[in-house]
């Protein structure tokens, strides 16, 4: 039976080998278990999330995936965003089924790792994913009136908080009127 450690080594393992090298070759630095690309005015940001409920036997894993534009940022927080931007620091924020589902519905995907076994298969999986999913979206983020419209999906303002990004999205790519308009629903 594998140890805790052993669990944490093949996770580690997973991502030094697999994961890192194709995020680093796209420019993402990596802290943690999250990557980040620094751009003019936003940061791309990917991040293994671990699972609360990991066992002795299982160690599970999911990729959530979001853009922080800065000026968002320092608008709603009033300061310069964090050094190292987080899923939470992010809006819109994605987990990885959304980008993989073959239909209108998508599903919540997680990985798990039983035995070092699963390293090489799980990693080889999570490269394609990294590199023909991932990857091309985080590139096609590019602009405030791209990110705007993928925004413009009520999947990503299921909250206050993302209401109120969403309102600032608006203003700053110059839609005044629609930004009060959305305040004004909120109030």
């Amino acid at each position: 039976m594998l140890h805790d450690v052993d669990r944490s080594y093949m996770l580690n393992r997973l991502i030094d080998k697999y994961v890192t090298p194709v995020m680093s070759a796209q420019g993402f630095r990596k802290t943690q278990l999250v990557w980040n690309r620094d751009k003019l005015d936003f940061v791309h940001m990917l991040d293994i999330q671990k699972s609360r409920w990991n066992d002795k036997t299982n160690t599970q894993f999911t990729i959530n995936i979001g853009v922080c534009l800065r000026r968002v940022w320092q608008i709603y927080w009033d300061q310069l965003p964090p050094r190292v931007v987080r899923e939470c620091d992010c809006f819109p924020c994605i987990r990885v089924g959304y980008l993989i589902a073959n239909s209108s519905t998508p599903k919540d995907i997680w990985w798990s790792l039983t035995s070092p076994a699963d390293i090489d298969l799980i990693g080889a999986e999570l490269q394609n994913i990294l590199s023909n999913k991932c990857i091309p979206f985080l590139n096609k983020l590019n602009s405030i009136h791209v990110i705007k419209a993928l925004a413009e999906d009520p999947a990503f303002r299921k909250f206050p908080a993302d209401m109120l990004y969403y309102a600032i999205l608006k203003h700053l790519a110059g839609e005044r009127v629609e930004a009060v308009k959305l305040l004004k629903t909120m109030l």
